[in-house]
C-alpha cells in the first residue's frame, strides 16, 4: 500500500480568508471555551472549501460567540494576535498560528501560513484538504507548517471549557477481507449490531478511537463503528498510516543486510538494500493483510520490522525487534514455521528450557509470537522472561485478581464458548497466561485451564516502594506514590512535615535573640534575653564607680551596669591612716608633700578641701593641731 499522502497534503490547506456557514448563535456574554471547541469538533468530517482555514475560525466564533473579524490571512492573523509560543500552555479555544506556506497573499504579501482552533490533548480542528479535520500538532508540523504560537482569536479570551468526544480524524477507504464483518452502534463488540458487510466490501472510514479496554476501532462514514481486524487499507485511499500520525522514527538495521520494497509484502519489488548499522528515517507503520509489520521510508517505500532497532520515535512506534531469553513455563512448547499454530511444527522445546528470542509479532488474529534466533515461531504462552527488557510484550502472567462482581469463565477464550460457569463477586482468581483472541479481546486463563474476560477482573496490587512525589517541609506534609507493578495502578501517602531544624540562638539586638531553621531560613525564632544575676567585673573605690556585667543564659549576649562608689570611712587629717590625727600625720603630710614614697590615706589628703594637695593643706592641719578654730576635710 503505497502512502504518496505527504506530497498531497503539503500541497493542499492553502490558508486565504473565505466564507463557511453562516448561522448565528448569539453568546456574546459567555467566553465558556466549550461553546467554540464542542462546535468545531461537531464539524470534523464535514467537507469545507479547500484552503480557507482561517474563514472556518472566523465562523466558528461568529457562530460561538456572535462577533465579526477581518483579516486577509493566516500569517497576518497570528501576527496581530499572537500571545504565547509557549506549546506547553495552549488553553481551550486559542487560536494556533503556523509559519509560511507556499502560497502567497495578495493582500498582504506573506507567505498565508496555517490556522485552528485549539481542542486539548495536543490537537487542533482545522480546514485541511477540502475537509475538517481534527489533527495533533506535530501532523501539521510534519506536512510542511512549522509552529509558531497561539493567541485569542480577534483577543476575545475564553476560559475553562471541556471537549466532547475522543475521536481522532482518520480518512481511508477498507475492504472486508473475511466472509462478513459486524459494523456497531459503539465502539465495542457487545453495542447494538447496525448492519453487516460482506467480504470484498469497501467501507470509508473518517475516524479511530481506542475504547475503554485499549482496543482500536474505526469510525465510518455512517457514524458507526468497525473493528479493524480483517480489514485491508485500499492502495492511496488513506490519509495517512492507520492508526498512528507522521510522527517520526531512526531505526536501525541489525542484519548484514535489509531490502527495501516498493509495497509493504515481501514478493514487492526491491527499490534498494541496506547494510548493518545502516539508519533509516520512518513516517509511519503498517500492518499488512497478513498481520505482517512495515515500515514506511521516508521516500515512500517499505521495510519489513525484522531486525531492526528502534534508536528514537514516537512512543506509539513499534518495532518488532528485540533480543531477550525467554523461558519455558509449560511441559513444552512447539516451534512452528510461521506464526501460526495451523503452520509446520518444526521442533519442540520442554519446560525450563532457554529460548534466545530476536523479534515478535502479533499475527491476524491478535495473537502474540516471538520469533527465535533460528528463525521459527514461538507461541507466546506460557514463556517468560529471563533476561529483563521492559519493551518487550509477555503474554506469560501468573497474577492474581479479584472479580468485580458475578461473572462467567469459559472453556475458551470467546463469550460464545460452549462451556461457562458463574463465579460470584470478589472471588480469587490465579491466573498462567493470557491471549488476545481473533477479536482482539484479551482473555485471562485461569489455573485450571478456564478462561476469563480481562475487565471482569481486578487487580489484586503489588505496591513498589514507593517515591516521593511532593517532598514535605517544615510545615506542610508530603506525597509518597506507590505503583503496582502488575498493572501500573498508583495509590498515594502523606508524608508528615519534618518540622524545623533550628540551630543555635545568636544575639538580635539589646533586648531579644534568635534562632534559623537550617531547612528554611525564612523560618525562624525570637525570644527575649534571659540574665543570669551578674558578676562584678570592676570593683568600685570611693572615687570611682565599679561595673556589673549581666550574661544571657540563652545565647550568651552581655550588658552591664554601674556600681555605686564606695562612701568613704577615713577620719579627716588621718593620713597614715592610724585611726587618730596627730603630729604623726602632720610629719606623713610634709613627707608626702616632699615627695617621698611614703603610704597614705589619698582620701583625706585634701584637709582644705579646696579641691588640691599642697602646703596650704599642710597649714590647716598644723594649725588644727595648734588647737585654732578650723575645721579639716
Amino acid at each position: 500500500m503505497k502512502n504518496r499522502i505527504t506530497a498531497f497534503l503539503l500541497s493542499a490547506a492553502l490558508c486565504l480568508i473565505g466564507l463557511f456557514n453562516t448561522p448565528l448563535v448569539s453568546n456574546a456574554a459567555s467566553n465558556d471555551a466549550s461553546i467554540v471547541v464542542n462546535l468545531a469538533l461537531s464539524k470534523v468530517g464535514t467537507n469545507y472549501a479547500d484552503g480557507y482555514c482561517l474563514a472556518f475560525v472566523k465562523d466558528m466564533f461568529k457562530q460561538a460567540y456572535g462577533f465579526n473579524s477581518t483579516a486577509c490571512c493566516a500569517y497576518k492573523y497570528g501576527s496581530s494576535y499572537i500571545d504565547s509560543t509557549n506549546r506547553n500552555n495552549i488553553p481551550l479555544g486559542a487560536s494556533v498560528f503556523f509559519g509560511e506556506s507556499s502560497k502567497v497573499c495578495g493582500t498582504c504579501g506573506n507567505r498565508c501560513g496555517h490556522i485552528g482552533i485549539y481542542v486539548g490533548d495536543d490537537c487542533i480542528v482545522h480546514g485541511w484538504a477540502g475537509t475538517i479535520r481534527k489533527y495533533k500538532i506535530d501532523r501539521v508540523i510534519n506536512a510542511g507548517y512549522p509552529y509558531r504560537d497561539w493567541g485569542w482569536h480577534n483577543n476575545y479570551a475564553l476560559t475553562g471549557g471541556t471537549a466532547n468526544g475522543d475521536i481522532e480524524s482518520f480518512y481511508g477507504t477498507f475492504t472486508v477481507m473475511c466472509s462478513s464483518k459486524s459494523v456497531r452502534s459503539e465502539s465495542n463488540g457487545s453495542s447494538t449490531t447496525t448492519r453487516t458487510v460482506k467480504q470484498g466490501d469497501n467501507v470509508k472510514v473518517v475516524g479511530y478511537v481506542y475504547n475503554e479496554y485499549g482496543n482500536l476501532w474505526y469510525k465510518t462514514d455512517k457514524g458507526d463503528y468497525i473493528h479493524p481486524t480483517y480489514l485491508q487499507a485500499q492502495a492511496d485511499t488513506c490519509d495517512t498510516l492507520p492508526p498512528t500520525d507522521y510522527k517520526s522514527a531512526v531505526l536501525e538495521v541489525k542484519t548484514d543486510s535489509k531490502t527495501v520494497k516498493s509495497d509493504p509484502y515481501g514478493s514487492a519489488e526491491t527499490m534498494r538494500t541496506v547494510s548493518r548499522g545502516s539508519r533509516i528515517n520512518i513516517v509511519g507503520y503498517v500492518y499488512n493483510q497478513y498481520g505482517n509489520l512495515w515500515y514506511e521510508t521516508d521516500d515512500g517505500y517499505y521495510i519489513y520490522c525484522h531486525y531492526l532497532s528502534v534508536i528514537s520515535s514516537d512512543s506509539r512506534m513499534p518495532s518488532n525487534y528485540l533480543e531477550t531469553n525467554m523461558k519455558v513455563k509449560a511441559s513444552s512448547k512447539t516451534l512452528f514455521a510461521d506464526p501460526y499454530s495451523s503452520s509446520d511444527a518444526v521442533g519442540t522445546v520442554t519446560k525450563d528450557s532457554n529460548v534466545a528470542i530476536r523479534g515478535y509479532l502479533y499475527n491476524r488474529y491478535g495473537n502474540l509470537w516471538y520469533m527465535t534466533s533460528s528463525e521459527t515461531y514461538v507461541y507466546s504462552n506460557y514463556l517468560e522472561q529471563t533476561t529483563a527488557n521492559s519493551s518487550i510484550p509477555s503474554n506469560y502472567a501468573y497474577r492474581t485478581f479479584t472479580t468485580t462482581a458475578e461473572k462467567a469463565r469459559n472453556s475458551e477464550p470467546y463469550a460464545a464458548a460452549q462451556e461457562s460457569e458463574s463465579i460470584a463477586a470478589g472471588k480469587t482468581i490465579n491466573t498462567i497466561g493470557y491471549m488476545i483472541n481473533l477479536y482482539g479481546n484479551k482473555w485471562y486463563e485461569c489455573e485450571d485451564g478456564w478462561f476469563i474476560y480481562d475487565s471482569s477482573l481486578s487487580c489484586v496490587h503489588s505496591w513498589n516502594t514507593g517515591a516521593v512525589t511532593t517532598a514535605a517541609t517544615c510545615t506542610t506534609t508530603g506525597v509518597k506514590t506507590f505503583t503496582c507493578t502488575l498493572c501500573g495502578a498508583k495509590r498515594t501517602e502523606s508524608i508528615t512535615a519534618t518540622g524545623h531544624s533550628y540551630g543555635s540562638w545568636t544575639k538580635l539586638n539589646d533586648t531579644q535573640h534568635q534562632r534559623v531553621c537550617s531547612k528554611n531560613s525564612a523560618h525562624m525564632e525570637k525570644a527575649n534575653h534571659t540574665w543570669d544575676s551578674g558578676v562584678i567585673t570592676k570593683e568600685p573605690t570611693t572615687t570611682v564607680e565599679g561595673v556589673k556585667t549581666f550574661t544571657c543564659t540563652t545565647c550568651g549576649a552581655t550588658r552591664t551596669e554601674p556600681v555605686d562608689k564606695l562612701e568613704s570611712t577615713a577620719i579627716p587629717g588621718d593620713i597614715n591612716g592610724d585611726g587618730t590625727t596627730n603630729n604623726k600625720d602632720l610629719t606623713r603630710l610634709m613627707k608626702y608633700l616632699a615627695g617621698e614614697d611614703v603610704s597614705v590615706i589619698e582620701t583625706v589628703l585634701d584637709v582644705n578641701g579646696d579641691g588640691v594637695v599642697n602646703n596650704k593643706d599642710l597649714t590647716r592641719l598644723m594649725k588644727y593641731l595648734a588647737g585654732e578654730d578650723v575645721e579639716l576635710n
